[in-house]
C-alpha cells in the first residue's frame, strides 16, 4: 500500500477488485470472477495528527506526573527527613551553649531516631561528666582551702615563735659582747 505525498499531505491509495457475485451475473457473465478495480485514496493526514496530539498530550500528562511525583516526595522529605534533622540541630545547639539536660525526643527507629538517641547518650555523658567534674573541682577547691589555712596557721605560728626567739637572740648578743 503506497504511500505518496501530494502537497504537503500524505495519502495511502488502495486498489479493491469488484468481485462478480452472483447478484452481479443478470448483467455479467458468471465466469469472469473480477470486474474492475476501485482505486480508494485515503488522507493520512487527519489520522497524523491525531497520532501526534496523543503523543503530545502523553508528554504533558508525563511531565505532569513527574512534576507531581517530585512534589510528593519533597513534601515527605521535608516531613520525614528535614524537620526531625532540624529538631536534631536545635537540640545540639542547646546542648552546645550548656543547657545539658536537653533532649531529642525520639519518635522514630530509622537512622534519624537512632542519631536522636546517640546524641542523648552524648549528652547524658557530658551532663555526668560536667557534674563530676563539679565535684572534682569543689573537692579541689576545699582541699586548697584546706592547705591555705594549713599555711597561714604555719606563718602565724612560724611568726610567733620567731619573735620571742628573735629577743632572746638580741639579748644573748648584748650579754656576750659585755662578758669576756
Amino acid at each position: 500500500e503506497p504511500i505518496i505525498n501530494d502537497h504537503n499531505e500524505q495519502h495511502m491509495i488502495r486498489f479493491l477488485p469488484i468481485e462478480n457475485a452472483s447478484t452481479c451475473h443478470t448483467c455479467h457473465a458468471p465466469q469472469i470472477p473480477i470486474l474492475g478495480v476501485i482505486k480508494v485514496k485515503y488522507s493520512l493526514t487527519p489520522s497524523l495528527l491525531n497520532v501526534r496530539n496523543n503523543i503530545i498530550n502523553r508528554l504533558i500528562f508525563s511531565m505532569l506526573a513527574i512534576i507531581l511525583f517530585a512534589l510528593i516526595f519533597s513534601y515527605i522529605a521535608i516531613k520525614l527527613i528535614n524537620n526531625p534533622l532540624e529538631e536534631i540541630m536545635k537540640t545540639v545547639s542547646y546542648l552546645e551553649q550548656g543547657d545539658l539536660d536537653k533532649r531529642i525526643q525520639v519518635k522514630r527507629d530509622d537512622i534519624i531516631g537512632k542519631l536522636a538517641e546517640k546524641i542523648n547518650r552524648m549528652a547524658v555523658k557530658r551532663s555526668e561528666a560536667a557534674r563530676e567534674l563539679e565535684k572534682y573541682h569543689a573537692m579541689q577547691m576545699t582541699r586548697a582551702s584546706h592547705m591555705a589555712s594549713i599555711g597561714e596557721m604555719a606563718a602565724c605560728l612560724a611568726h610567733d615563735i620567731k619573735n620571742p626567739l628573735a629577743c632572746m637572740s638580741s639579748a644573748l648578743q648584748v650579754i656576750d659582747g659585755e662578758m669576756e
